[in-house]
């Protein structure tokens, strides 16, 4: 399925199944993801029937109404998140990027993906957001420059989880919560530090297309899986990000409370009577941040909406053709089996196709 591998993947897998639902469910979410590219397509957009992204001119539409939907709800913005304040991490295979200590906070240094993008997107605004771009209660501002974002610990949602990530060091599952909040509040897209970008987004929310309320990409991970490395989301948010960070909330509040019956229970009380200490509770495993604020939850959250909204027929759900996921080609050419290859120089210029934007190089720095 060139939908989720990509056309140049010559490493094909056998498409894994059941892995963020049940068999009968994925089905469901796998059709109603290349019906909505066909419809796109059957609208002038710019994917192809066999779900491939077409860089062809495309028409200015009109509504149920017949009123012109001229101009772009996506702003151009390009968000990137960096937080612990370790140097941005370098990627072998790739040339050293300049240094914009102009807008680059702190000593973070900067790295070839975050260039390439800056390279293909002027006039763009472009922000690295860390922890001192987040007001927390009771600090003050400690930004030099008008020109950054910032938000107010007020604005966030899901502050708890937002908090506990930083405090034991999970910053992947802290960027996980924080890109959905900015691009709830300011719109724009998120890029993830590892995507190298080989063309720009312009052409995706130009003017003369149809105006997109929130797009994003499927993963190359060898199953039916969006990922949430790359999202883009008008101003203001969308239901599906909505959606995505009540998931989160319910997580977390199911996880505090599982966590406070076992700190209640006798065993616990037993050793802490021991070892002076409360007991210290592992914070979430990889696996488990990509399942509830990662790919998973995108690939459920969206998918469900998507079916949801499908009742209506194509053309019809003027917000549900606001939604497009391209296909692996566009922003994930690259599959992850190969991810350890980066290191060793592997050509991953072979995966792109004339239809790729970027290329994920799955650095998982987070992990680390």
């Amino acid at each position: 399925m060139d939908f989720f591998f990509g056309k140049a993947n010559q490493e094909r897998r056998k498409l894994r199944r059941a892995v963020w639902a049940e068999e009968s469910e994925e089905g469901i979410w796998a059709d109603a993801l290349l019906n909505l590219a066909d419809g796109y397509n059957n609208t002038d957009n710019n994917i192809g029937a066999d779900g491939s992204y077409l860089a062809a001119e495309t028409k200015v539409k009109t509504d149920q109404q017949g009123a012109m939907m001229v101009g772009t709800a996506i702003p151009k913005i390009l968000h990137f998140i960096w937080l612990g304040g370790n140097p941005l991490p370098r990627f072998t295979s790739l040339p050293e990027g300049e240094d914009h200590g102009d807008d680059l906070p702190g000593n973070l240094g900067s790295n070839a993906c975050i260039e390439s993008w800056r390279k293909h997107h002027t006039g763009w605004r472009f922000q690295i957001w860390t922890e001192a771009d987040v007001i927390m209660e009771g600090c003050k501002s400690s930004q030099t420059s008008a020109e950054r974002l910032e938000m107010h610990a007020s604005q966030i949602s899901n502050l708890s989880a937002y908090s506990y990530a930083l405090k034991i060091g999970n910053y992947g599952l802290a960027s996980d919560v924080l890109r959905l909040e900015i691009l709830s509040i300011f719109g724009g897209v998120y890029v993830d530090i590892d995507y190298l970008c080989i063309s720009p987004l312009d052409d995706l929310i130009s003017p003369s297309r149809l105006p997109l309320h929130f797009f994003c990409g499927a993963s190359n991970a060898g199953c039916v899986e969006l990922n949430n490395g790359i999202m883009a989301c008008k101003e203001g948010g969308h239901q599906i990000l909505s959606n995505m960070m009540r998931s989160i909330h319910h997580y977390f509040e199911r996880r505090s409370e599982r966590h406070a019956a076992m700190e209640k229970s006798q065993i616990a009380t037993l050793v802490n009577s021991f070892l002076d200490e409360e007991i210290q509770v592992d914070g979430p495993s990889p696996i488990e941040v990509i399942e509830h604020s990662g790919p998973g939850l995108l690939t459920r959250e969206l998918c469900r909406w998507l079916v949801s909204e499908g009742t209506e027929p194509p053309g019809l759900s003027k917000d549900r053709n606001r939604v497009l996921v391209y296909p692996a080609a566009v922003f994930h050419p690259f599959p992850n089996n190969l991810r350890l290859s980066v290191a060793n120089k592997c050509k991953f210029e072979e995966f792109i196709e004339r239809d790729t934007i970027a290329v994920h190089l799955w650095g998982s720095s987070w992990q680390k």
